[in-house]
């Protein structure tokens, strides 16, 4: 197995870094950013501190309590504490009022001895619950929500020394996953919660993570007493993997929610509680919706980088609380998965256990991220580019002053449809900063790199496309 590099100690002394921002609307329509942009004290918002886990799904088809175990240990070893998992209605009660607890009371009771916070979503209907129709029954709405709401009722009882957040079905937006309709959703999470606060009222509900149509999040907030049941709203993101849509698109799409929720609810939280990027690649052919123009598109390398730039895009919007990459390991063919075989290397790890650079990427981001407090920087970093550029930036301060800035080349632009290329040639970025004293750059695995040329309180960087660069600048 490769060992992966433990940045944390490492950064939490070096990286005392800090924020700008360039636009990503530009990069959406293809214009070209200003030449010179300066970021803003709009939105900088308190110090904070991002969560980031994983997430793993534990189907009772193929699960092992042993699996399970080496699972929560490499997650402790690793210094990760929190992880989104799915209670499978579907499998915990086959028979109504019959519950087979057994997995996930070991599983629950070995999470809290390594201190790993869990995060689970409540989700697919059993048969005997389903109402009628043609689609799969896990899919489909109860006939009862009573029914659902006595089962989230046993769970948060059941754990309520645990877990104290309950996201209530996934992607119900997504038809793989819920047929019902937004009304129906709304009725189920209402009378649900109820029951979930009535079992454990320390509780917390979580949206069910919406798969892609941030509107949907607005037509079940529009639903009566649902603004009023909701304590955190849940987002997934595959761009460039399962969508067309750059994966710029993420800044607009976390803006757009959260706009939503300051409008139709109280300005909850957001979770981007499911986020990834597939290591698949047949040719030019990523998925249905998506193909790839590049060479390094959908590499492992550029896994990586995909990774760590999500992260800042994400860490950027401070109403953004807890992210969760998808997953710890890929999946063996033999294991059945709902959509397409990308499912199966969204990973972390390979199913031989050897660490992608994806892993590197994500203790990085921890480091940047989660062990010290950061906040979108109020204005003390400008970026110049040239004027056909479409490189980004997202910049960041520490309480103490100093600051750091991710940076890269967008992969493509909404519309641009164009087969697949060679690789394009480097863009420059040139960040200033007044009272400069010492810079430092890492690549997306936390790599030290050499150093920039500076002129003054200036320093120039050229970027490869595909490649994502952090610069700490004190």
């Amino acid at each position: 197995m490769h060992t992966p590099r433990l940045l944390l100690p490492l950064l939490a002394a070096a990286l005392a870094l800090g924020g700008c921002h360039t636009d990503p609307i530009a990069v959406i329509e293809g214009r070209a950013p200003a030449t010179t942009n300066t970021s803003t004290a709009l939105n900088a918002g308190p110090f904070r501190t991002l969560p980031i886990g994983l997430c793993e799904d534990y189907p009772e088809e193929t699960r092992t309590l042993d699996q399970a175990r080496e699972d929560l240990d490499l997650l402790a070893s690793l210094g990760v504490t929190n992880l989104r998992i799915s209670l499978g209605w579907d499998g915990i009660e086959p028979r109504q009022g019959e519950y087979d607890w057994a997995f996930w009371d070991a599983f629950v009771r070995m999470a809290d001895q390594r201190a790993i916070e869990l995060h689970p979503y409540l989700c697919y209907t059993p048969d005997w619950a389903a109402a009628s129709g043609n689609a799969p029954a896990y899919t489909r709405p109860p006939r009862d929500p009573a029914d659902f709401a006595a089962f989230a009722r046993a769970a948060a009882s059941r754990y309520a020394r645990s877990i104290d957040t309950w996201e209530l079905w996934n992607e119900p937006d997504n038809p793989a996953y819920w047929t019902g309709s937004p009304a129906q959703y709304a009725d189920l999470i209402t009378t649900a919660a109820r029951a979930i606060r009535d079992a454990d009222p320390t509780s917390r509900v979580v949206l069910g993570g919406i798969a892609w149509d941030v509107g949907y999040i607005e037509k079940t907030l529009q639903q009566p007493g649902v603004a009023q049941t909701v304590d955190i709203v849940n987002l997934h993101a595959y761009f460039e993997t399962w969508t067309a849509d750059p994966a710029e698109t993420l800044s607009t799409y976390l803006a757009r929610a959260a706009d939503i929720t300051a409008a139709h609810a109280e300005a909850e939280p957001l979770w981007l509680a499911e986020v990834g990027y597939s290591t698949l690649r047949e040719g030019p052919r990523v998925s249905d919706h998506y193909r790839a123009r590049h060479p390094f598109e959908h590499t492992l390398e550029h896994h990586a980088d995909n990774l760590l730039k999500t992260v800042a895009m994400a860490a950027a919007r401070p109403e953004v609380r807890l992210l969760a990459w998808y997953e710890l390991r890929d999946l063996p063919r033999s294991e059945e998965v709902i959509g397409d075989n990308n499912n199966r290397h969204l990973g972390l790890f390979t199913i031989d256990g050897r660490a992608k650079p994806a892993l590197d990427a994500f203790q990085f981001a921890r480091a940047l991220f989660s062990t010290q407090p950061f906040r979108p920087d109020p204005g003390t970093i400008s970026i110049t580019t040239a004027s056909h550029s479409t490189a980004q930036a997202r910049c960041f301060e520490r309480p103490d002053g100093s600051a750091f800035a991710v940076l890269w080349v967008p992969t493509r632009h909404h519309g641009d449809l164009s087969p697949a290329s060679a690789q394009p040639p480097a863009e420059t970025i040139t960040l200033s900063r007044d009272r400069l004293r010492a810079v430092r750059v890492y690549d997306a695995e936390g790599r030290q790199l050499p150093a920039p040329r500076r002129s003054g309180p200036s320093v120039s960087l050229a970027i490869d496309h595909g490649d994502t660069l952090v610069v700490e600048l004190q």
